[in-house]
């Protein structure tokens, strides 16, 4: 690991502010971003007190902004959702609409340019905003957390999306389960889920909990340690 922290020593991150054509989009907060095929997708979001319902386009190869004209009935004006990509399709889930928190499911097919209102089993998420949905493996979306209805009603629970179904589960997990939050960031390495941080209203979280996808069990990272991961060799170290 010495030669890999060595190497990645001399490559200093930067931050590049490339030059953008095209319209600029409205300013906004709370929308999201997914990318395929060399393009980013931003859909929704909010700017003083208005929420959008746009999709913009950022082709990353002429560094163009475009707004995507799309077909069905689409998501309407939304903030703090979420969005996961599974192959051409971007997957849209809860969020808020200005007015109130809500629990629907919409996909964007990115090839037909059409959104699609998927017939849904099984019981969703309660209505919430500023939650993580994650795509595990290729199969399986999970919903973790968020801000409910009503005044500091934060959550902890579990959801997942059968996406070979489209059936929505809520299985029981074991463990240290983390403290109810919204705001976290969520992020799958291998058959593990990775949460860290995020807000209770009384106080931010600045902990890393792990969640063994295969056995729903939920763990703490240890704060003393750091995490080093590969992409070239697929491994995930902690090192003192």
């Amino acid at each position: 690991m010495g030669s890999q922290g060595d190497e990645a020593a001399k490559k200093a991150a930067m931050w590049l502010y490339p030059k953008v054509l095209g319209f600029n989009p409205s300013e906004r907060w709370g929308h999201s971003a997914c990318y395929s095929h060399g393009v980013v997708y931003v859909f929704g979001g909010c700017c003083g007190g208005l929420d959008f319902s746009d999709v913009l386009m950022l082709n990353l190869d002429t560094m163009v902004w475009n707004t995507l004209a799309t077909t069905g009935q689409g998501p309407g004006p939304r903030d703090s959702h979420s969005a996961v990509l599974v192959g051409r399709q971007m997957i849209v889930f809860g969020g808020t609409n200005g007015s109130k928190k809500v629990n629907d499911l919409h996909i964007l097919d990115l090839g037909t340019k059409e959104w699609i209102n998927p017939e849904c089993k099984g019981t969703p998420p309660s209505p919430r905003e500023s939650h993580t949905a994650t795509l595990i493996g290729d199969d399986r979306i999970m919903v973790f957390g968020g801000s409910g209805e009503g005044e500091a009603n934060y959550l902890n629970d579990l959801h997942v999306l059968d996406l070979k179904s489209m059936r929505w589960t809520s299985p029981e997990v074991k463990g240290n389960i983390p403290a109810p939050r919204d705001s976290h960031s969520a992020v799958e390495i291998g058959n593990k889920l990775f949460v860290y941080g995020g807000d209770r209203g009384d106080r931010y979280h600045g902990d890393v909990d792990v969640l063994d996808t295969d056995t729903l069990t939920w763990t703490k990272a240890l704060a003393s340690l750091t995490l080093f991961y590969s992409y070239e060799e697929n491994f995930v170290e902690l090192k003192q």
